[in-house]
């Protein structure tokens, strides 16, 4: 009888604890927002007519990485820093679908920044895809959905480290 009155004493401090702690855990994730994204994008090239001594025709089928897209994983958030102020930022990979090898030495190779966003816009430092990737047409023929001279005029450029980048609101 008196193990049982000693675990009822002792439980209900616990309890209370464990009540408040969740309560004000709520409050502070209310703030914050982390999101983890990605896709894979692959295929299957399939070629008739294939000839690896310049005589003998033949099909070959193999698989292939991003076909009409990029393989992509990352991680983009924002935290409410008051005011109307928002602190963000985005960490963003490419690789190859078929070997799941990054698409250059950096691991975030696509994107790597830090920002402030409020009232005037959004500022924001680290490394960006092209200076063309945020320039944006409609593709009719859903090519691309939506992109920046598709497969031409710039979307296979480097991307530029340590840039300062301005969005007006």
């Amino acid at each position: 009888m008196d193990s049982n009155k000693n675990y009822f004493t002792f439980a209900k401090p616990l309890a209370a604890a464990v009540v408040v702690l969740g309560a004000c855990c709520g409050q502070a994730t209310a703030q914050t927002s982390v999101n983890v994204y990605g896709r894979i994008v692959s295929g299957v090239d399939y070629s008739t007519h294939v000839s690896t001594d310049g005589v003998t025709s033949a099909s070959r089928a193999s698989a292939a990485s991003n076909q009409w897209g990029t393989s992509l994983f990352g991680f983009k958030g924002t935290e409410d820093l008051g005011g109307g102020l928002k602190a963000v930022f985005d960490l963003e990979s490419g690789f190859g679908s078929t070997t799941g090898t990054t698409n250059s030495a950096a691991l975030f190779n696509r994107f790597a920044f830090v920002g402030l966003s409020g009232a005037a816009g959004t500022v924001k430092l680290g490394h960006f895809l092209s200076i063309s990737n945020d320039v944006w047409y409609l593709d009719p023929m859903g090519q691309q959905w939506l992109g920046s001279a598709t497969l031409v005029k710039g979307r296979s450029w480097n991307g530029a480290n340590n840039a300062v980048q301005y969005e007006s609101p």
